[in-house]
């Protein structure tokens, strides 16, 4: 399992860059983000990073703004630098740091690859002349079952270049080049990437830049994926596992910009709820589970957001207000249809909800495995139904996990 996190540097006005791959406990920032990004440093240090590689994919400060702190201050072992980025005073500040630290800078081309725990990252395309925006560094990254596409800020000239290269860019996650920009993010690199997902991670733009750039550019992006901005979203988090990508995100996106006006095109985008897998639908019960975690809001704001299952969804609520047992059950079923991730993430989503649900996810679990064993206490139809209610157990949950889950259970 490994974790892609696009972070969200908080302070509307700043650009920026940032983005960390957790793999197999190793960590990579691919760019640094502005220099006075210090949420990012923040952020590092509430999840325990303290080791960590550093990767930049093009010359402008927004990019590499905070490469000598985390040189200085945290114990980094190599750092990826785009080829012509060697010499001159910003090179010689990064060398001189490194030297310092016992810090291995290394540089990239086309060609170049690096690693990151199961994670193995390869420049398929970099542009040798131009401005720097044009020769960013464009980068596979492939581990888990999953690939991922990362184009620093590749301007359309950029673009262009790719696209003759014949370079092989499909990909399940599409990071936004440029910030979002509507001028690049083409619908034929789009098309030829043809993600699952697409990350927009960038929380600088004013509501006028916004909209000239990134409507444009969703507008594109939302015929192939589901889109998630650090903008709206906040920090928006990747689970890898084997081929299936979990989205995770601190809040759903929103429909509306700074002054007012409804954004159009959030409500034609696939948009993916926390911890909500692809492809695969949640019922009335699991939408009402998330109204508990807040992740619909209240009022007018759970209206809104539910659309055309509110009542639906707000008649559970209610009828799961009166039983707390019945809710923790609906919670355990959420969990173990992988909604709602694993470890941190999951004590994160759950919170007061944790313990109980977990104790009650354990037990669910253990009653399947026993079920599938040659031994099975439980037997079949309604013998599994009473046994399964007498033991304190809820068959719906039970039985709808294995329903789920056959195919992998009968192989063990």
């Amino acid at each position: 399992m490994s974790r892609l996190h696009f972070i969200d540097f908080v302070r509307p006005g700043w650009w920026g860059d940032a983005a960390l791959v957790e793999s197999d406990g190793r960590y990579l920032l691919m760019d640094t983000c502005h220099e006075k990004g210090t949420y990012i440093i923040k952020y590092l240090k509430d999840h325990g990073v303290k080791t960590l590689d550093l990767y930049v994919s093009h010359d402008h400060h927004d990019h590499w703004g905070r490469i000598v702190y985390f040189i200085n201050n945290f114990k980094v072992a190599k750092v990826y630098l785009p080829v012509d980025m060697q010499g001159g005073a910003r090179a010689r500040q990064i060398t001189e740091a490194a030297r310092a630290n016992g810090t291995k800078v290394i540089y990239l081309q086309k060609g170049s690859t690096f690693t990151c725990g199961r994670w193995k990252f390869t420049v398929v395309y970099r542009k040798g002349k131009g401005d720097p925006n044009d020769r960013s560094l464009v980068v596979i990254g492939e581990g888990d079952g999953v690939r991922f596409f990362t184009a620093g800020d590749l301007s359309a000239a950029g673009e262009k270049g790719l696209l003759g290269s014949g370079a092989d860019i499909h990909a399940d996650i599409y990071k936004l080049s440029h910030h979002g920009d509507g001028d690049t993010n083409s619908e034929a690199v789009i098309k030829k990437v043809d993600p699952s997902i697409a990350v927009c991670n960038c929380n600088g733009e004013s509501s006028g830049t916004f909209r000239s750039w990134a409507d444009r550019a969703y507008k594109r992006v939302e015929k192939y994926a589901n889109i998630y901005s650090v903008r709206y979203n906040g920090t928006v988090v990747l689970d890898c596992r084997n081929g299936v990508i979990h989205p995770s995100a601190e809040r759903n996106l929103a429909t509306r910009t700074r002054n007012g006006k409804t954004m159009k095109f959030c409500k034609k985008a696939k948009v993916l709820w926390r911890g909500n897998v692809l492809k695969q639908d949640k019922t009335p019960a699991d939408l009402a589970v998330e109204c508990f975690l807040g992740l619909h809001g209240n009022g007018a704001d759970r209206k809104t957001a539910l659309g055309k299952d509110y009542d639906r969804v707000q008649e559970t609520v209610n009828e799961l207000a009166k039983d707390e047992k019945r809710l923790h059950w609906a919670m355990a079923d959420y969990v173990l249809k992988d909604h709602a991730g694993n470890g941190q993430a999951r004590i994160d989503l759950l919170k007061e909800y944790y313990g109980p649900v977990q104790v009650l996810v354990d037990r669910a679990v253990e009653a399947v495995e026993q079920i599938c064993s040659g031994d099975n206490p439980y037997g079949n139809g309604d013998e599994r139904i009473r046994k399964l209610t007498e033991a304190g157990l809820d068959y719906d949950v039970v039985q709808g996990y294995i329903n789920r889950n056959i195919d992998t259970l009968l192989k063990k």
